[in-house]
């Protein structure tokens, strides 16, 4: 149930809500960066990945898609909120 009201959200992002996202929090990313976000969040494996706290996987997987320093920054931003919304 929860994996399908998530995916039915994330099928209703864009790559333009992705950058924007991005930039809101200092976070200037390329098109090729964006590009390799909206796969990794349409990937039902990724999103059941996250569900049970395994990103590590996603991170280690992607690491080389990304410039360093956008990378840390992405990764420090997923666990603020990670944080924030924890229940």
């Amino acid at each position: 149930m929860y994996l399908s009201m998530i995916k039915k959200y994330i099928n209703q992002i864009s790559k333009e809500d992705i950058g924007k996202f991005a930039k809101t929090n200092n976070i200037f990313l390329s098109s090729h960066e964006i590009s390799v976000i909206e796969d990794i969040i349409h990937d039902e494996s990724n999103i059941l990945s996250l569900l049970n706290n395994k990103e590590d996987i996603i991170f280690n997987k992607y690491k080389k898609y990304f410039s360093n320093s956008n990378y840390l920054k992405i990764k420090d931003l997923y666990y603020k909120y990670k944080n924030k919304f924890k229940y």
